[in-house]
C-alpha cells in the first residue's frame, strides 16, 4: 500500500480535530483508567482516543474526524497527540 503524503492542515482543522480528541477522551477516559488500572502514556491515550471509531462516536465533530482518517497515521498521530500535552494521563 502506497504511503500517504504529508497534507497540509489549515490550522482551524487542527483545533477541531483536536477538540474532537479531547471530547472523546473525557468520554472515554475514566472507563479505560478503570480498565487499564494504571496510569497511561500519552502515546497510550493517543492510541486509544483513536482506535475503534472512538473520535467518531464522541468527538462531536464528524468533518474533522473524516478529516483526520484521510490523514497519514503519523500525521494523525502528531496532531492528535498535541491534544494531550502531559506524559501521563491518570487519576
Amino acid at each position: 500500500m502506497p504511503k500517504k503524503k504529508e497534507v497540509t492542515i489549515p490550522r482551524p482543522m487542527e483545533q477541531r480535530i483536536r477538540e474532537a480528541a479531547r471530547c472523546t477522551w473525557q468520554a472515554i477516559g475514566a472507563d479505560t483508567l478503570r480498565g487499564v488500572g494504571e496510569d497511561m502514556t500519552r502515546d497510550h491515550v493517543v492510541e486509544t482516543v483513536c482506535d475503534a471509531s472512538y473520535m467518531e462516536m464522541y468527538g462531536q465533530d464528524r468533518e474533522a474526524c473524516d478529516f483526520l482518517r484521510t490523514l497519514s497515521v503519523e500525521q494523525q498521530y502528531k496532531i492528535v497527540s498535541e491534544a494531550f500535552p502531559h506524559k501521563t494521563y491518570g487519576w
